[in-house]
């Protein structure tokens, strides 16, 4: 059992345990790895899952916010000659 997973085959693993109730145990041996490493691929897909939905979350707060505030004045910038 020494393959190495793929980004698919996380994300399969992630899916099949999360949304279809396989089992760890399970998945590493439809995948021929060791169920440590479909735990840790679990993790992996859900932490880029999480931080993928937060960054989601923040463009829906800036969008929100930008519609609530006033236009931006423009910037000067006062240049001043020695």
């Amino acid at each position: 059992m020494k393959n190495k997973l793929t980004k698919r085959h996380k994300m399969a693993a992630f899916v099949l345990n999360k949304e279809f109730g396989y089992t760890q145990n399970e998945i590493g041996t439809l995948m021929k790895v060791n169920q440590s490493s479909i735990s840790n691929a679990i993790k992996e897909i859900g932490y880029e899952k999480e931080i993928y939905d937060l960054k989601m979350e923040l463009e829906e707060a800036r969008i929100e916010i930008s519609k609530t505030l006033p236009p931006a004045k423009p910037l000067i910038l006062n240049m001043v000659k020695d």
